[in-house]
Order: C-alpha cells, then structure tokens, then sequence
C-alpha cells in the first residue's frame, strides 16, 4: 500500500494504478470511497473481499456525466436525467435500469453518480468516464471521513489518496429511477423537496436550499 497526499499532482498515479489492476483511495466531496477500473478481471472480487460484503450486493459507478453513463448499456429515463441535469456533479446517486453489459449492474439495474470532486473528476478523465465505485468501510459500519484508526484495513488497498479530515457531509442521496414516481432509497446530501421540485416543474432551474437537507425514504 502506497499513501499519498491528496492533489491534482496525484492523478497520473491513480490513473496508472486502475489501469494496472489496482484499487484505489479517494476523498470525494461526501465520504471517504474505494475506485477500481471497469474491465479489471478481479476487481468486483478484490472489492467484495475487502469490504466483507455480502455475495451479489451490488456496487456503484462513478461517471464523468451523464452523457458518458448513457454510452453503456442503459436505457433511458427521463427523471434520471431531469435530476442529472440538475444536481451532477453533486451528492446524487441514480438507479437507472442497465443491460447485463453495463459495469457493475446488478439484477438489471445500476446505481452512478457524477462526484463533484476535482480530484475523482481528474480521475475519470483519464480512466475513460467511468470507475467501479463503494465507500469507504466495512460492510454495514458508518461512512469514513478520516482515515485514522484504518491502517491495517487499507493493506489491502493498492494506492491511498490521504486528503486528511473531510467536512462531516452526509453520504449521496440515493434515488430509484426505475420507478413512476421515483423513490428515495435512502436520504444524504440532496433533499426531497429539492428533488420533487425539479421533477414536478419542467422549467426549474437548480433550486436554493437543496444540498445538505435530508428527508427519510420516500416516493417523490
């Protein structure tokens, strides 16, 4: 395991250890997350070993937009892109319905979002628009904003970017697309009204007030 500090000056090295195999360490503006390459042989294993995770639970995409997710095997929703439009890059993870070709989709359906993080964004320019993508814990512990206490766990970690002690954000908010009205599968950095106001209102722009409030699971 490799440590570095956070910067733009790091880049190249991620890029290279993905496309080496490698997993990776990254700060983003939420939470502390884990990035492997889309394509690598053992990279959903090696993830899945790490975090201890459950057999067949899902993992998520980083995409540099939503242009470059639609590019994979991914029919179309338009809510999806409403609150893409809207809210990426930003704390918003979108379940969208997903062809068995498209990188970490899971029972037909993937989950993506676009970080707004210079660094993850550096990174995805340079690994083609799209990483394998989980926070940064053990399955089912809290989300990680610092990286004390996780030494011995980031062994297994092939380069690790230390950005210090992120703001105590909350994690993305995640919204399921694949339904009519959409639901929030789980509340984080971008509220419900903030969501339903852009999916009720055609002509609504990015609404005040809508990133940090978190409202409970619900249909929107």
């Amino acid at each position: 395991m490799r440590r570095v500090p956070a910067g733009l000056e790091c880049v190249d090295e991620c890029v290279r250890v993905l496309r080496g195999g490698g997993l990776v360490c990254v700060p983003t503006e939420t939470v502390y997350g884990l990035i492997g390459l889309p394509g690598q042989a053992d990279t959903l294993a090696r993830l899945t070993a790490l975090k201890g995770r459950p057999a067949g639970k899902p993992f998520a995409l980083f995409t540099s937009s939503w242009e470059r997710l639609a590019r994979e095997a991914v029919r179309p929703s338009p809510a999806a892109e409403r609150l893409a439009d809207i809210f990426w890059p930003g704390p918003l993870t979108l379940v969208i319905t997903a062809d068995s070709g498209c990188p970490a989709a899971h029972a037909g359906t993937v989950g993506a979002r676009c970080p707004d993080h210079p660094l993850v964004q550096g990174v995805l320019a340079g690994c083609g628009g799209l990483l394998i993508n989980t926070s940064l814990n053990r399955s089912g512990e809290p989300a990680v904003w610092s990286l004390e206490a996780m030494e011995e766990w980031l062994l297994g970690v092939d380069l690790v970017v230390d950005g210090g002690t992120l703001p105590r954000r909350p994690a993305s908010t995640v919204v399921d697309c694949t339904m009519n009205p959409p639901r929030i599968l789980r509340a984080g950095g971008i509220s419900e009204s903030a969501l339903r106001k852009v999916l009720d209102d055609p002509a609504s722009e990015s609404p005040a007030g809508g990133k940090g409030e978190q409202d409970p699971p619900n249909r929107i």
